[in-house]
């Protein structure tokens, strides 16, 4: 079985997905997808780089500065819509591999995806799981676990979908609000629903 997760900022998916990993499932997560199409990157994806953010973006070893293009697409929207039309192709082909080669080994995994509904991916998984917290208690994480702003969290916010209509559109929910070890019991009781032994 394939899912995916899914869920507004600050609702715990990272320590969600350590859980999966306990539990012996196969996990990735959306940054380390990207760290991936960096890191594998195709000639014609460095020369896309080259052209929008200069030779700059690229060590003379042939690695990509990804300091660089952070800096650059902070300060400018536009430039991060046209680094999306770069990398979100090949994103696309790291998860899908990613599911192809779990199908053909028969593993069960979980890919996380904070935009899996805004990029409409739901159709590549056998189910999607979102999570959810109270926007307060996911303000004062990213407050003090993220040392991020109010103005931070709503900028990054307005990106995506809510909270409510991510768990609206999920197939399962997980609420995250306790410790993890109560979030824990609540994943092991809806893996034995999706995988009756």
């Amino acid at each position: 079985m394939i899912l995916g997760l899914t869920g507004a900022i600050g609702s715990g998916k990272s320590a969600v997905l350590a859980v999966f990993s306990k539990l012996n499932w196969k996990t990735v997560d959306a940054d380390k997808l990207c760290h991936q199409v960096y890191e594998r990157a195709s000639d014609e994806f460095v020369s896309g780089l080259k052209k929008l953010f200069g030779d700059k973006c690229v060590h003379q070893d042939g690695t990509i500065d990804r300091k660089v293009i952070a800096n650059s697409v902070f300060s400018s929207k536009e430039m991060l819509e046209q680094l999306e039309e770069l990398i979100i192709p090949e994103f696309e082909k790291e998860f899908q591999k990613f599911i192809a080669d779990c199908r053909k080994n028969q593993q069960n995994a979980i890919c996380e995806i904070p935009l899996l509904f805004e990029k409409n991916y739901a159709g590549f998984f056998d189910a999607v799981i979102g999570i959810w917290v109270p926007e307060k208690l996911r303000r004062t994480r990213l407050k003090e676990l993220r040392n991020m702003s109010e103005d931070d969290i709503s900028r990054r916010e307005a990106n995506q979908f809510s909270a409510e209509k991510k768990i609206e559109l999920a197939d399962y929910c997980i609420v995250n609000d306790g410790s993890i070890g109560e979030t824990e019991k609540q994943i092991k009781e809806l893996l034995k629903s999706l995988l009756p032994e």
